[in-house]
C-alpha cells in the first residue's frame, strides 16, 4: 500500500509539474503584455502631465499674478470659488467670458462696479457685466466692454457671495 501511494503521489507531482511550466509560459507571456501596457500608461501620463502645463488655451485668461490681458476668458465655477478667481482682460474693447459650471448647484459670474462686504449690500445696480445664471454640468458666455481698473467678481445666487464665492478682474 505504501508503494501505491508513493507511486500516485509522484504522478501527481509530475502532473502538477507540467502544469506550473504551462502556466508558468503564459504567465509570463500575460506578465510581458501587462508590462508594456503599464509602460504604455505611464508614458502617456507623462505626455498628459506636460500638455497639461504647457496648455495656456491660447486665448484664455491667465490665472492670479500673471500674463498679459486677454479678450477671452474662461471660467470655472464649483461650491464656492472661481477658477480662476482672478483674471485679467483688456479695457476699451469687447471681451468675451466662457463661464463652465463644474459645481452641484446653480452659480452666475457677475462684475460689479464697487466693492461690497456682504449680500446685504448688492445691487442690481451695481452690476457691470454678467454671465447669466447657469445650471449645474452647463456653460454659458457673455460678451461685454470694461474700462481700465480693478472689479469685484461675485456670484448673486443667494448665499454664494457670503460664503466666499468671489474674484477680481483687472481690466488693462
Amino acid at each position: 500500500m505504501t508503494d501505491t501511494t508513493t507511486e500516485k503521489s509522484s504522478t501527481a507531482a509530475a502532473d502538477d509539474e507540467t502544469s506550473e511550466m504551462r502556466f508558468g509560459a503564459g504567465e509570463t507571456a500575460w506578465l510581458a503584455v501587462v508590462t508594456v501596457l503599464a509602460l504604455l500608461g505611464v508614458a502617456l501620463g507623462v505626455i498628459a502631465l506636460i500638455v497639461a502645463k504647457d496648455n495656456t488655451g491660447g486665448s484664455a485668461a491667465p490665472a492670479a499674478g500673471g500674463g498679459a490681458a486677454a479678450t477671452e476668458a474662461t471660467v470655472s465655477a464649483s461650491e464656492f470659488a472661481f477658477d480662476p478667481a482672478d483674471v485679467q482682460l483688456v479695457a476699451g474693447q469687447e471681451v468675451s467670458v466662457q463661464f463652465d459650471n463644474a459645481g452641484a448647484v446653480e452659480h452666475n459670474w457677475t462684475v460689479l462696479s464697487e466693492q461690497i462686504g456682504s449680500e446685504a449690500e448688492f445691487s442690481e445696480d451695481l452690476v457691470l457685466a454678467q454671465v447669466p445664471n447657469t445650471a449645474a454640468g452647463e456653460s454659458s458666455d457673455a460678451s461685454f466692454t470694461l474700462e481700465a481698473g480693478e472689479y469685484q467678481v461675485i456670484c448673486t445666487v443667494t448665499g454664494h457671495f457670503d460664503a466666499g464665492m468671489q474674484g477680481t478682474v483687472s481690466a488693462s
